[in-house]
């Protein structure tokens, strides 16, 4: 299952640039974050500092590293699985 699950992970990541995606994600989570906060009465020094982080790319360069340590994690561990299912295998 593991393997199974690795593979259409890659296969998605390849059909469409992971970075790409993550540009598409960034750009709907700005104005849907924008929007909550104006909803909930922010104080406008507060959104200000808000878009101004965002316009910056500082939480963007802060998101993107996490998501890229993550996906490089997950890669790792579905192989190290898929690794040890195989030696399982060829035991049997």
């Amino acid at each position: 299952m593991s393997c199974l699950y690795y593979v259409l992970v890659k296969h998605c990541l390849s059909e469409t640039s992971w970075l790409q995606t993550f540009e598409n994600v960034y750009k709907y989570a700005l104005k849907h974050f924008t929007t909550i906060l104006s909803e909930h009465n922010c104080p406008k020094h507060m959104l200000k500092t808000f878009s101004d982080m965002w316009s910056n790319e500082t939480l963007k360069y802060l998101i993107k590293s996490c998501v890229s340590n993550r996906l490089a994690d997950l890669s790792i561990r579905y192989i190290s699985t898929d690794l040890n299912e195989n030696f399982e295998l060829s035991e049997s």
